[in-house]
């Protein structure tokens, strides 16, 4: 099949993509929802290089099996311009790639990813503006992650209406609410612990806020509450505390 060189949309089962040896040779596929990586030639990373027509959603799984990051960078994922939604999966990952380069990107989600302890602005990449397109961020099974920091300006994910973190994160203790910007309207955290004053500060900025859920002891850890500003979530029709 690798041979249908102008083939730009394939409609088939995730099961019969990954038999499909050599996929990167379809240079003009448009849909490629979901990518298992393997050992084997012709299944690896790198077959994703010159597939820069894909577009909308994109899940990469087993990214485990990429062991050299010479190889990741391959990949080119921050050339796939027209990738609106990503969902990565490893089992294994000490340090997230700078994802922020992907402009168009509306979703991405991070999920089982025991190893990551930390995230800084790498994760963003050297651009100036990251992350412009990005609307909707989402992590949850991370249970050895401990702190997610930008040392860059304010606002860097400037559009960002929808953040989740959910459980279990119960080691998380610093997070940059202070540079997520003001365009949020939906925030659900679950078993996360911010010690200082931070999120109370983030939710006065936040006018157009209008689902807020907050899961977990961690007021009763930290010794403090939030302190909801009333005054300015005049939009808020949902609200959750556990």
């Amino acid at each position: 099949m690798n041979c249908l060189i102008n083939l730009r949309h394939l409609h088939a089962s995730s099961y019969t993509i990954d038999k499909i040896n050599g996929i990167g040779k379809l240079t003009k596929l448009q849909e490629l929802h979901e990518f298992q990586i393997k050992s084997q030639e012709g299944h690896r990373i790198t077959e994703l290089s010159d597939m820069n027509d894909l577009r909308g959603s994109l899940c990469i799984l087993n990214l485990e099996m990429v062991i050299d990051p010479a190889e990741a960078l391959k990949a080119n994922i921050a050339e796939k311009d027209y990738v609106t939604a990503l969902e990565l999966s490893w089992s294994y990952l000490m340090v997230l790639p700078p994802l922020g380069q992907l402009e168009n990107l509306q979703k991405l989600r991070f999920h089982d990813l025991p190893s990551i302890k930390d995230i800084d602005s790498e994760f963003c990449g050297t651009s100036h503006v990251v992350f412009r397109s990005l609307e909707e961020l989402s992590f949850a099974y991370m249970e050895n992650w401990e702190s997610w920091t930008y040392a860059g300006s304010s606002d860097f994910i400037p559009n960002l209406q929808k953040l989740q973190i959910l459980r279990p994160c119960n080691k998380l203790r610093k997070l940059p609410f202070e540079s997520l910007g003001s365009a949020m309207k939906k925030i659900i955290i679950d078993y996360s612990d911010p010690y200082d004053d931070t999120f109370s500060r983030y939710l006065q900025g936040l006018n157009g806020l209008n689902h807020l859920e907050v899961y977990g002891n961690w007021p009763y850890q930290s010794c403090k509450l939030i302190i909801l500003p009333c005054k300015q979530l005049l939009s808020l029709e949902y609200l959750f505390f556990f």
